[in-house]
């Protein structure tokens, strides 16, 4: 009898630890995803400075299958899972982090690449400054790799305490209602590891905004990402006019996260 009472009270503490925030069964683990993302980025970057070998969407196709492969994860697993990730930001961030760390050390021809696409120079001042570092208009298609937009973009010393955030963008060509609706998720990371964030599946092709606000610590990073799950009828999904303004806090404005856009939305504060 005081043998199960160890095992019961040694199982109660080992819950109280992370480990019992587990991933699901059905969802690729955390280090397997970190070990098939770095394969992806790598034969996309090949694909990228081989076009005339990859010149077609079947010889593109072909790589980024034979990615999946090796790693034994088809692309429902995948998208499946990009979808439980993009849900569980934080995991995800995590993993990123680890893919482009891996990335950096592994091979120099992406290095250069990664450096290319996420230099962050000092934001500009003012009282209302857009800091989307990267382009306007991005195309979602059903390919690895293509289908979620992340960004990660580190605060500096024009961040200020108690910022407000905005998200804009304009949807076109969504896939046809379905269980799984296109999901984006803006977030705001403190030096303090508290987090504020918004998540929320979109519904309908047209604008979309999404405001989160950070609180009295100071920022460390605003983060987030985009996703449009795959389906066999889906081709492309644009969006564009994309924008990320930061707006200085005023005690007018109303303190609280915001959403415009017919969707189902979760907001954390």
């Amino acid at each position: 009898m005081r043998s199960l009472f160890y095992i019961a009270l040694c199982s109660v503490i080992l819950c109280l630890f992370p480990a019992c925030d587990r991933t699901p069964d059905h969802i690729i683990k955390p280090k397997a995803m970190e070990d098939l993302l770095v394969d992806i980025h790598k034969s996309e970057a090949i694909i990228e400075k081989n076009y005339q070998k990859y010149g077609s969407i079947e010889q593109k196709e072909e790589l980024r299958n034979a990615v999946l492969k090796k790693h034994g994860v088809n692309k429902a697993l995948f998208d499946s899972s990009l979808m439980w990730y993009g849900h569980h930001l934080p995991k995800y961030i995590k993993i990123y982090d680890n893919v482009i760390a891996r990335l950096k050390e592994e091979d120099e021809a992406v290095k250069v690449l990664i450096a290319e696409n996420n230099s962050q120079p000092l934001s500009r001042p003012g009282d209302s400054v857009n800091i989307w570092p990267k382009e306007q208009f991005y195309v979602f298609e059903p390919h690895i790799g293509r289908s979620i937009l992340t960004f990660d973009i580190p605060a500096d010393d024009n961040y200020q305490e108690k910022d407000i955030f905005i998200l804009k963008l304009k949807f076109s060509m969504l896939p046809q209602i379905h269980k799984q609706y296109p999901h984006v998720t803006l977030a705001v990371k403190h030096k303090n590891d508290s987090i504020r964030f918004i998540s929320s599946n979109i519904r309908n092709n047209g604008w979309a905004t999404f405001r989160v606000e950070s609180d009295s610590s100071a920022i460390n990073k605003i983060y987030g990402n985009i996703i449009v799950p795959s389906r066999p009828d889906w081709i492309k999904t644009f969006a564009d006019s994309i924008s990320l303004t930061r707006i200085r806090y005023r005690k007018s404005e109303i303190t609280r996260p915001e959403i415009t856009a017919e969707n189902d939305s979760t907001a954390t504060k």
